[in-house]
Protein backbone atom coordinates (compact mmCIF):
# COMPACT_ATOMS: atom_id res chain seq x y z
CA UNK A 1 0.00 0.00 0.00
CA UNK A 2 2.85 2.27 0.86
CA UNK A 3 4.45 2.04 -3.07
CA UNK A 4 0.64 2.97 -4.16
CA UNK A 5 0.36 5.75 -2.36
CA UNK A 6 4.25 6.80 -3.22
CA UNK A 7 2.92 6.06 -7.35
CA UNK A 8 -0.37 8.19 -6.58
CA UNK A 9 1.80 11.25 -4.87
CA UNK A 10 3.64 11.02 -7.79
CA UNK A 11 0.88 11.10 -10.09
CA UNK A 12 -0.46 14.52 -8.25
CA UNK A 13 2.49 15.90 -8.29
CA UNK A 14 3.83 15.30 -12.35
CA UNK A 15 -0.20 16.19 -12.98
CA UNK A 16 -0.32 19.31 -11.28
CA UNK A 17 1.71 21.83 -13.39
CA UNK A 18 5.04 19.72 -14.20
CA UNK A 19 6.96 20.42 -16.36
CA UNK A 20 6.54 16.50 -17.84
CA UNK A 21 2.34 17.35 -18.80
CA UNK A 22 3.58 19.32 -21.48
CA UNK A 23 6.53 17.08 -22.74
CA UNK A 24 4.52 13.70 -22.57
CA UNK A 25 0.44 13.57 -21.96
CA UNK A 26 -0.87 14.86 -19.29
CA UNK A 27 -4.59 12.67 -19.88
CA UNK A 28 -1.78 9.92 -19.13
CA UNK A 29 -0.35 10.83 -16.26
CA UNK A 30 -3.74 11.15 -14.39
CA UNK A 31 -5.03 8.32 -16.12
CA UNK A 32 -2.27 5.93 -14.97
CA UNK A 33 -3.04 7.91 -11.48
CA UNK A 34 -7.08 7.48 -11.18
CA UNK A 35 -6.29 3.61 -12.12
CA UNK A 36 -4.17 3.32 -9.13
CA UNK A 37 -6.54 4.75 -7.11
CA UNK A 38 -9.07 2.70 -8.14
CA UNK A 39 -6.77 -0.72 -7.58
CA UNK A 40 -5.77 0.59 -4.03
CA UNK A 41 -9.81 1.17 -3.39
CA UNK A 42 -10.69 -2.14 -4.39
CA UNK A 43 -8.24 -3.81 -2.43
CA UNK A 44 -9.35 -1.97 0.55
CA UNK A 45 -12.80 -2.98 0.09
CA UNK A 46 -13.17 -5.90 -1.35
CA UNK A 47 -9.97 -7.99 0.01
CA UNK A 48 -9.99 -7.69 3.65
CA UNK A 49 -14.00 -8.96 3.39
CA UNK A 50 -12.59 -12.00 1.47
CA UNK A 51 -10.28 -12.76 3.92
CA UNK A 52 -13.02 -13.44 6.44
CA UNK A 53 -11.35 -11.34 9.29
CA UNK A 54 -13.41 -10.58 11.50
CA UNK A 55 -11.66 -6.88 12.51
CA UNK A 56 -12.09 -6.38 8.77
CA UNK A 57 -15.38 -6.40 8.19
CA UNK A 58 -16.86 -3.44 9.72
CA UNK A 59 -14.26 -1.43 8.10
CA UNK A 60 -16.47 0.24 5.40
CA UNK A 61 -19.47 1.33 8.08
CA UNK A 62 -16.00 2.98 10.45
CA UNK A 63 -14.66 4.80 7.31
CA UNK A 64 -17.53 6.59 5.88
CA UNK A 65 -20.41 8.17 7.46
CA UNK A 66 -23.69 9.06 5.87
CA UNK A 67 -22.94 13.06 6.12
CA UNK A 68 -19.55 11.94 4.24
CA UNK A 69 -21.72 10.71 1.56
CA UNK A 70 -24.22 13.65 1.23
CA UNK A 71 -21.11 15.88 1.46
CA UNK A 72 -18.56 14.18 -1.45
CA UNK A 73 -22.45 13.73 -3.57
CA UNK A 74 -23.34 17.32 -3.32
CA UNK A 75 -19.56 18.16 -4.61
CA UNK A 76 -19.82 16.16 -7.01
CA UNK A 77 -23.69 16.69 -8.85
CA UNK A 78 -23.75 20.02 -7.98
CA UNK A 79 -20.80 20.79 -10.81
CA UNK A 80 -23.07 18.50 -13.03
CA UNK A 81 -26.03 20.24 -12.73
CA UNK A 82 -23.98 23.45 -13.29
CA UNK A 83 -22.20 22.67 -16.14
CA UNK A 84 -25.87 20.55 -17.75
CA UNK A 85 -27.69 24.28 -16.63
CA UNK A 86 -24.88 26.02 -18.82
CA UNK A 87 -24.55 23.64 -21.37
CA UNK A 88 -20.64 23.29 -20.78
CA UNK A 89 -18.57 21.50 -23.29
CA UNK A 90 -15.72 20.79 -20.97
CA UNK A 91 -16.88 17.32 -20.92
CA UNK A 92 -13.33 15.69 -20.11
CA UNK A 93 -12.81 18.09 -17.31
CA UNK A 94 -15.88 16.90 -15.56
CA UNK A 95 -15.54 13.50 -15.86
CA UNK A 96 -11.79 13.70 -14.29
CA UNK A 97 -13.40 15.76 -11.66
CA UNK A 98 -16.08 13.21 -10.89
CA UNK A 99 -13.51 10.63 -10.86
CA UNK A 100 -11.24 12.18 -8.56
CA UNK A 101 -13.91 13.34 -6.24
CA UNK A 102 -15.05 10.03 -5.66
CA UNK A 103 -11.73 7.99 -5.86
CA UNK A 104 -10.13 10.62 -3.56
CA UNK A 105 -13.29 10.11 -0.65
CA UNK A 106 -13.12 6.38 -1.34
CA UNK A 107 -9.57 6.70 -0.68
CA UNK A 108 -10.54 6.72 2.94
CA UNK A 109 -8.87 9.61 5.73
CA UNK A 110 -5.93 7.93 6.55
CA UNK A 111 -4.83 7.11 2.79
CA UNK A 112 -5.19 10.41 1.94
CA UNK A 113 -2.89 11.19 4.87
CA UNK A 114 -0.05 8.76 4.19
CA UNK A 115 -0.35 10.46 0.56
CA UNK A 116 -0.11 14.11 1.46
CA UNK A 117 3.00 13.41 3.59
CA UNK A 118 4.62 11.37 0.44
CA UNK A 119 3.71 14.21 -1.07
CA UNK A 120 5.64 16.44 0.76
CA UNK A 121 8.87 14.74 1.13
CA UNK A 122 8.37 15.12 -2.28
CA UNK A 123 8.43 18.72 -2.90
CA UNK A 124 11.25 19.02 -0.07
CA UNK A 125 13.10 16.42 -2.10
CA UNK A 126 12.19 18.92 -5.19
CA UNK A 127 13.47 21.96 -3.85
CA UNK A 128 16.64 20.80 -2.03
CA UNK A 129 18.12 19.27 -5.21
CA UNK A 130 16.53 22.69 -6.89
CA UNK A 131 18.62 24.98 -4.88
CA UNK A 132 21.66 22.71 -4.94
CA UNK A 133 21.69 23.39 -8.58
CA UNK A 134 20.49 26.97 -8.20
CA UNK A 135 23.85 27.71 -5.99
CA UNK A 136 26.20 25.42 -8.66
CA UNK A 137 24.46 27.25 -11.75
CA UNK A 138 24.66 30.95 -9.89
CA UNK A 139 28.03 30.34 -8.12
CA UNK A 140 30.10 28.00 -9.80
CA UNK A 141 31.01 26.86 -13.34
CA UNK A 142 30.57 23.41 -12.23
CA UNK A 143 27.19 22.38 -14.57
CA UNK A 144 28.36 23.87 -18.16
CA UNK A 145 28.93 19.85 -19.24
CA UNK A 146 25.29 19.50 -17.83
CA UNK A 147 23.58 22.26 -19.20
CA UNK A 148 23.21 23.84 -21.85
CA UNK A 149 23.44 27.97 -21.17
CA UNK A 150 21.78 30.48 -23.70
CA UNK A 151 20.96 34.11 -23.33
CA UNK A 152 17.21 34.72 -22.70
CA UNK A 153 16.01 31.31 -23.01
CA UNK A 154 15.82 28.94 -20.04
CA UNK A 155 19.04 26.97 -18.87
CA UNK A 156 17.86 22.90 -18.75
CA UNK A 157 20.18 21.09 -16.47
CA UNK A 158 19.66 17.38 -16.90
CA UNK A 159 15.44 17.07 -15.32
CA UNK A 160 15.50 20.34 -14.02
CA UNK A 161 14.64 23.95 -15.12
CA UNK A 162 14.85 27.00 -14.17
CA UNK A 163 13.65 30.55 -15.73
CA UNK A 164 16.48 32.79 -17.46
CA UNK A 165 16.03 36.44 -16.69
CA UNK A 166 18.15 39.16 -18.14
CA UNK A 167 18.49 42.65 -17.13
CA UNK A 168 22.18 43.18 -17.25
CA UNK A 169 23.04 39.86 -15.94
CA UNK A 170 21.32 36.14 -15.67
CA UNK A 171 19.00 35.96 -13.39
CA UNK A 172 17.57 32.57 -12.26
CA UNK A 173 14.26 31.85 -10.84
CA UNK A 174 13.88 28.79 -9.23
CA UNK A 175 10.74 26.46 -10.86
CA UNK A 176 11.85 22.99 -10.04
CA UNK A 177 10.33 20.42 -12.33
CA UNK A 178 7.29 22.82 -12.75
CA UNK A 179 7.01 25.09 -16.08
CA UNK A 180 7.04 28.36 -14.36
CA UNK A 181 7.99 29.72 -10.59
CA UNK A 182 4.22 30.12 -9.95
CA UNK A 183 3.46 26.50 -10.20
CA UNK A 184 6.52 25.70 -8.25
CA UNK A 185 5.18 28.29 -5.99
CA UNK A 186 1.38 26.64 -5.94
CA UNK A 187 3.46 23.51 -4.57
CA UNK A 188 6.26 25.33 -2.46
CA UNK A 189 2.75 27.27 -0.26
CA UNK A 190 0.84 24.23 0.05
CA UNK A 191 4.06 22.31 1.31
CA UNK A 192 4.85 24.94 3.81
CA UNK A 193 1.33 24.77 5.12
CA UNK A 194 1.81 21.00 5.44
CA UNK A 195 4.85 21.19 7.18
CA UNK A 196 3.73 23.46 9.40
CA UNK A 197 1.20 21.05 10.58
CA UNK A 198 3.12 18.16 11.02
CA UNK A 199 5.76 21.07 12.93
CA UNK A 200 8.79 19.88 10.86
CA UNK A 201 11.38 22.60 11.47
CA UNK A 202 13.83 20.98 9.21
CA UNK A 203 10.83 21.33 6.19
CA UNK A 204 9.80 24.47 6.64
CA UNK A 205 13.53 25.95 6.84
CA UNK A 206 13.65 24.64 3.15
CA UNK A 207 10.49 25.05 1.81
CA UNK A 208 10.99 28.85 2.80
CA UNK A 209 14.61 29.19 1.36
CA UNK A 210 12.91 27.73 -2.02
CA UNK A 211 10.19 30.03 -1.65
CA UNK A 212 12.62 33.12 -1.55
CA UNK A 213 14.34 31.53 -4.78
CA UNK A 214 10.76 31.31 -7.18
CA UNK A 215 10.96 35.28 -7.04
CA UNK A 216 6.96 35.36 -7.50
CA UNK A 217 5.34 37.82 -6.42
CA UNK A 218 2.67 35.46 -4.76
CA UNK A 219 4.99 33.26 -2.58
CA UNK A 220 6.32 36.30 -1.57
CA UNK A 221 3.10 37.65 -0.19
CA UNK A 222 2.41 34.63 1.23
CA UNK A 223 5.83 34.71 2.85
CA UNK A 224 4.21 38.43 3.90
CA UNK A 225 1.36 36.69 5.32
CA UNK A 226 3.33 34.07 7.44
CA UNK A 227 5.81 36.65 8.73
CA UNK A 228 2.29 38.34 9.96
CA UNK A 229 0.86 35.08 11.41
CA UNK A 230 4.20 34.30 13.88
CA UNK A 231 4.15 38.47 14.47
CA UNK A 232 0.63 38.65 15.51
CA UNK A 233 -1.08 35.28 15.84
CA UNK A 234 2.05 33.20 16.89
CA UNK A 235 4.20 31.81 20.14
CA UNK A 236 6.64 33.92 20.80
CA UNK A 237 5.84 37.03 18.93
CA UNK A 238 8.70 39.53 20.36
CA UNK A 239 10.83 36.38 19.17
CA UNK A 240 9.16 35.85 15.76
CA UNK A 241 9.41 39.80 14.82
CA UNK A 242 13.56 39.66 15.68
CA UNK A 243 14.19 36.47 13.91
CA UNK A 244 12.51 37.82 11.03
CA UNK A 245 13.94 41.13 10.79
CA UNK A 246 17.76 39.66 11.46
CA UNK A 247 16.93 36.87 8.70
CA UNK A 248 15.88 39.38 6.19
CA UNK A 249 18.47 42.16 6.98
CA UNK A 250 21.30 39.63 7.43
CA UNK A 251 20.53 37.63 4.40
CA UNK A 252 20.84 41.14 2.16
CA UNK A 253 24.07 41.55 4.21
CA UNK A 254 25.66 38.45 2.86
CA UNK A 255 24.62 39.17 -0.37
CA UNK A 256 26.24 42.16 -0.87
CA UNK A 257 29.06 40.79 1.10
CA UNK A 258 29.63 37.66 -1.63
CA UNK A 259 28.33 39.85 -4.53
CA UNK A 260 30.54 43.03 -3.28
CA UNK A 261 27.52 44.96 -5.13
CA UNK A 262 23.90 45.81 -4.74
CA UNK A 263 23.44 44.28 -8.31
CA UNK A 264 21.16 41.28 -7.03
CA UNK A 265 19.00 43.13 -3.86
CA UNK A 266 18.07 45.30 -6.84
CA UNK A 267 17.38 42.68 -8.99
CA UNK A 268 14.66 41.25 -6.37
CA UNK A 269 13.14 44.32 -6.03
CA UNK A 270 12.58 44.67 -9.95
CA UNK A 271 11.42 41.30 -10.87
CA UNK A 272 8.82 41.94 -8.08
CA UNK A 273 7.56 45.29 -8.65
CA UNK A 274 8.28 45.20 -12.65
CA UNK A 275 5.07 44.13 -12.96
CA UNK A 276 3.45 47.07 -12.00
CA UNK A 277 4.92 49.60 -13.79
CA UNK A 278 3.60 50.46 -17.20
CA UNK A 279 6.39 51.11 -19.10
CA UNK A 280 7.78 47.31 -18.33
CA UNK A 281 7.64 44.57 -20.41
CA UNK A 282 5.59 42.93 -17.36
CA UNK A 283 2.68 45.39 -17.33
CA UNK A 284 0.85 43.42 -20.27
CA UNK A 285 0.84 40.53 -17.87
CA UNK A 286 -0.36 42.03 -15.26
CA UNK A 287 -3.12 43.95 -16.94
CA UNK A 288 -4.78 40.82 -18.47
CA UNK A 289 -4.49 39.18 -15.41
CA UNK A 290 -6.47 41.90 -13.15
CA UNK A 291 -8.75 42.01 -15.75
CA UNK A 292 -9.29 38.30 -15.62
CA UNK A 293 -9.98 38.49 -11.95
CA UNK A 294 -12.22 41.40 -12.23
CA UNK A 295 -14.23 40.09 -15.36
CA UNK A 296 -14.33 36.61 -13.17
CA UNK A 297 -15.80 38.12 -10.50
CA UNK A 298 -18.62 39.96 -12.38
CA UNK A 299 -19.53 36.74 -14.25
CA UNK A 300 -20.11 35.41 -10.70
CA UNK A 301 -22.73 38.31 -10.15
CA UNK A 302 -24.38 37.19 -13.00
CA UNK A 303 -24.47 33.81 -11.95
CA UNK A 304 -24.35 33.57 -8.04
CA UNK A 305 -26.47 30.82 -7.74
CA UNK A 306 -24.99 27.94 -9.56
CA UNK A 307 -22.14 29.67 -11.52
CA UNK A 308 -21.57 29.72 -15.43
CA UNK A 309 -20.11 25.83 -15.16
CA UNK A 310 -16.59 24.30 -15.57
CA UNK A 311 -14.42 26.26 -18.06
CA UNK A 312 -16.65 29.13 -18.57
CA UNK A 313 -14.07 31.95 -18.03
CA UNK A 314 -12.34 30.44 -20.88
CA UNK A 315 -15.29 30.20 -22.88
CA UNK A 316 -17.22 33.26 -22.40
CA UNK A 317 -14.83 36.13 -20.91
CA UNK A 318 -13.94 38.23 -23.47
CA UNK A 319 -10.95 39.13 -21.72
CA UNK A 320 -9.86 35.41 -22.26
CA UNK A 321 -10.58 36.09 -25.99
CA UNK A 322 -8.14 38.72 -26.48
CA UNK A 323 -5.04 37.31 -25.26
CA UNK A 324 -4.94 36.79 -21.18
CA UNK A 325 -4.30 33.95 -19.86
CA UNK A 326 -6.85 30.86 -18.51
CA UNK A 327 -7.56 30.33 -15.18
CA UNK A 328 -5.28 33.46 -14.01
CA UNK A 329 -7.31 33.35 -10.51
CA UNK A 330 -7.85 30.00 -9.51
CA UNK A 331 -10.04 31.98 -6.42
CA UNK A 332 -11.88 34.10 -8.90
CA UNK A 333 -12.30 31.15 -11.22
CA UNK A 334 -14.04 29.00 -8.26
CA UNK A 335 -16.69 32.04 -8.30
CA UNK A 336 -17.39 32.55 -11.64
CA UNK A 337 -17.80 29.04 -12.51
CA UNK A 338 -19.20 27.58 -9.80
CA UNK A 339 -21.09 30.20 -7.68
CA UNK A 340 -22.20 29.85 -4.37
CA UNK A 341 -20.99 26.13 -3.97
CA UNK A 342 -17.43 27.61 -5.48
CA UNK A 343 -17.64 29.55 -2.19
CA UNK A 344 -17.91 26.78 -0.34
CA UNK A 345 -15.34 24.91 -1.72
CA UNK A 346 -12.98 28.15 -0.67
CA UNK A 347 -14.44 27.37 2.62
CA UNK A 348 -13.61 23.83 2.79
CA UNK A 349 -9.89 24.82 1.81
CA UNK A 350 -10.07 27.80 4.64
CA UNK A 351 -10.76 25.14 6.81
CA UNK A 352 -8.10 22.67 5.75
CA UNK A 353 -5.62 26.02 7.08
CA UNK A 354 -7.55 26.65 9.91
CA UNK A 355 -4.80 26.38 12.23
CA UNK A 356 -3.48 29.67 10.96
CA UNK A 357 -6.27 31.48 12.35
CA UNK A 358 -7.68 34.61 10.91
CA UNK A 359 -4.85 34.51 8.66
CA UNK A 360 -5.72 31.33 7.05
CA UNK A 361 -8.40 33.29 5.04
CA UNK A 362 -5.76 35.63 3.36
CA UNK A 363 -3.53 32.57 2.78
CA UNK A 364 -6.52 30.40 0.92
CA UNK A 365 -6.95 33.47 -1.28
CA UNK A 366 -3.60 34.03 -2.20
CA UNK A 367 -2.71 30.27 -2.73
CA UNK A 368 -5.86 29.80 -4.91
CA UNK A 369 -4.92 33.18 -6.21
CA UNK A 370 -1.45 31.90 -8.20
CA UNK A 371 -0.75 30.91 -12.00
CA UNK A 372 -2.55 27.91 -11.62
CA UNK A 373 -5.76 26.19 -12.15
CA UNK A 374 -8.42 25.41 -9.85
CA UNK A 375 -9.01 21.87 -10.52
CA UNK A 376 -5.67 20.52 -10.51
CA UNK A 377 -5.27 16.82 -9.30
CA UNK A 378 -4.12 18.12 -5.48
CA UNK A 379 -6.48 20.87 -5.24
CA UNK A 380 -9.49 18.12 -5.67
CA UNK A 381 -7.53 15.59 -3.90
CA UNK A 382 -7.10 18.29 -0.85
CA UNK A 383 -10.67 19.64 -1.51
CA UNK A 384 -12.14 16.06 -0.90
CA UNK A 385 -9.96 15.96 2.28
CA UNK A 386 -11.15 19.23 3.69
CA UNK A 387 -14.75 18.37 2.95
CA UNK A 388 -14.17 14.78 4.49
CA UNK A 389 -13.21 16.80 7.34
CA UNK A 390 -16.10 18.60 7.63
CA UNK A 391 -18.57 15.88 7.25
CA UNK A 392 -17.46 13.96 10.26
CA UNK A 393 -17.83 17.57 12.64
CA UNK A 394 -21.55 16.36 11.89
CA UNK A 395 -21.14 12.98 13.15
CA UNK A 396 -18.10 12.77 15.02
CA UNK A 397 -18.52 9.47 16.42
CA UNK A 398 -18.09 7.68 13.05
CA UNK A 399 -14.72 9.04 12.51
CA UNK A 400 -12.43 5.98 13.19
CA UNK A 401 -9.00 8.48 13.14
CA UNK A 402 -8.37 12.57 12.81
Amino acid sequence: MSISAILIAVGITLGTGSYYRFIYSYNLIMAATLLIMFAVIIFQQFVPIISNDQSYINTLDKRFSISGFVIISFLIFFPIFSDAINMSTAHEMVYFYIAMVLFSYLLNYDFRERILQIYLKIIVVLSTISIIFLILITFTNVLPSLSHFKMDTKITADFYYVFAYKPSMIWLRNQSIFFEPGAFGFHLIFATLLAYKNKNKLFIGILILTCLTTFSTTVFIFLILLGLYHIFLGENRVRSLVIIISVVFGSLWMIVIIMDNLLIPQLIVRTLVDKFIPSSTSYISYVARTSFTVEAFKMFLDNVFIGAGHYATAEKLEVVKSGATVNTSGFAGLLAELGLFGVFCIYLYTRYFRNFGLMAIPITIIWLNGEFLQYSPLAILILVHSADQFSHNLLPSRLSKQ
